[in-house]
């Protein structure tokens, strides 16, 4: 039994650095995200590999063989114009265009909400948990109001000028599910900084 273990033991760690450096090869490193098209160059066994070591890497619980099955047939496979979502303990598997997600569950978010501000303190947003600081936008100007997306917002950009908000966020990748989700100062109505993009 003692054997068994140790080999069993090994095995496991060999295993696991197969999938190390194979992760090393597919993963954007920037947001823990996968590159699909590189995972699908991987035979079939060591795709379901990388993809566990991937997750349990992340933090995560290991899914069920049935949940695996789904993340390749549901997510992985789907279309780049799609918005795929699956789902365990604890766990969320996305896509958004090449890249694969996996991430805690969203917490609930009313993006109608408005917060004033006085922009002198820092300000907590508990639906989001993030914590605002003053120096990430122009300073004494009021009133200063904290929005979130509703749709056909614009801001002024140096060197550019006026850009849609929409077309910033497909500049820059960012995911579908975030959109509504990042904080938008606005001074006087007017739109001056969107927290979480480069600007």
């Amino acid at each position: 039994i003692a054997r068994a273990a140790t080999i069993q033991s090994e095995t496991k760690q060999i295993l696991n650095e197969v999938a190390a450096a194979e992760l090393q090869q597919i993963l954007f490193s920037k947001d823990n995200s996968l590159l699909i098209d590189e995972l699908l160059k991987l035979p079939k066994s060591k795709q379901n590999l990388v993809v566990r070591y991937w997750i349990t890497q992340s933090g995560f619980i290991n899914p069920s063989d049935k949940k695996l099955k789904h993340i390749f047939s549901d997510v992985v496979d789907a279309g780049e114009d799609s918005q795929p979502l699956l789902e365990w303990q604890g766990a969320q598997v996305r896509r958004f265009q090449n890249r694969l997600y996996i991430m805690a569950p969203v917490a609930d978010h009313d993006p109608s909400t408005v917060i004033n501000w006085d922009g002198k303190k820092a300000l907590n947003v508990p639906s989001l948990g993030i914590t605002i600081n003053p120096d990430q936008f122009p300073q004494d100007e009021q009133p200063v109001t904290v929005r979130f997306r509703q749709g056909g917002e614009s801001i002024k950009l140096a060197k550019r000028g006026s850009i849609s908000l929409k077309n910033l966020f497909q500049e820059q990748q960012i995911p579908p599910w975030m959109r509504s989700r990042l904080p938008l100062i606005f001074v006087e109505d007017k739109l001056v900084k969107v927290i979480g993009l480069k600007q």
